[in-house]
């Protein structure tokens, strides 16, 4: 199966003038549109991500229902861009949109603000059983492993908005864990704290964002909101099963996708393991992401 057929079953969508695209691989990173791209690889490597529409262009998303008509409501709306966003626009994503009417306001919100929008099916990220980031490069041979349990999510962690819970060092060469180090509970009790306010937060972006069809970078001046979900009371360390289960998954990226991308020193793919225990992957990160 060729990646046009791939993309006409929806599994990856890039639409550009109101049309899929037939080589989106080759547009995607002319384009520098490297978020995209590394997913498009993964799906290309059969590495799980969630199916995935790309707008390229403003006047696309026009006929956005076209595409969206396979997909149950609410959709997440995630970002990528050409060029490095200024401060004053870095804005939150990764929250889900519940009217194709919402979206498309949005998605034209976003290009006007040198975004582009793009859109998967909805996963509360708050719900992951696991957050992972892994640190790898294409050269050495040991694998850095961040994970958070449930409510605090990979894009926040690299971002340095939270700390890990677990941090791990993987040997590719001799398959063998070479160190862990485990939260202590008293430390994730506080973390629990604080994240509980930051996800009741969310909860009032998700509304606002409904409500008036645009994005903010600072959500620290809306009132909380109630949420209907609960933080593990402790964190529960990873398996040792899934600790080899993330390490091939990093392995497969680190020998298939990264000779793909733009040069940089270290990488960081961002993983989860969803409520249903599937893995997905979200992203991988470059030192060319700060361009």
């Amino acid at each position: 199966m060729n990646n046009y057929d791939r993309t006409k079953k929806g599994k990856f969508i890039v639409i550009n003038n109101r049309k899929i695209l037939a080589s989106p691989e080759q547009f995607l990173f002319q384009n520098n549109l490297f978020k995209s791209y590394s997913l498009l690889l993964a799906l290309k490597n059969k590495i799980p991500v969630s199916r995935t529409i790309v707008l390229t262009s403003i006047d696309s998303v026009d006929v956005l229902e076209e595409y969206c008509g396979k997909y149950n409501r609410p959709m997440m709306l995630r970002m990528d861009y050409e060029n490095f966003p200024s401060a004053y626009n870095k804005f939150i994503g990764g929250i889900p949109i519940y009217k194709l009417d919402t979206l498309k306001k949005i998605c034209r919100f976003l290009f006007n603000n040198n975004y582009v929008p793009v859109l998967q099916p909805y996963s509360n990220r708050f719900n992951n059983v696991y957050n992972i980031n892994c640190s790898l490069s294409d050269e050495k041979d040991e694998l850095y492993i961040e994970l958070t349990g449930k409510g605090f999510d990979a894009g926040d962690l690299r971002l340095g908005i939270i700390g890990s819970h677990e941090k791990i060092v993987f040997d590719y060469k001799f398959w063998k864990i070479l160190s862990r180090e485990i939260i202590p509970p008293q430390e994730y009790v506080s973390s629990k704290r604080k994240r509980e306010s930051y996800i009741a937060k969310m909860e009032a972006y998700i509304k606002y964002v409904n409500n008036n069809n645009k994005l903010l970078n600072d959500i620290s001046m809306l009132e909380e909101e109630k949420y209907n979900f609960e933080l593990d009371e402790n964190y529960v360390p990873v398996s040792k099963g899934t600790i080899e289960e993330i390490a091939l998954l990093s392995y497969l990226i680190r020998k298939k996708i990264l000779p793909l991308l733009p040069f940089s020193k270290d990488y960081i793919a961002s993983i989860s393991i969803l409520e249903n225990n599937k893995t997905v992957l979200w992203d991988i990160y470059g030192e060319w992401y700060y361009r």
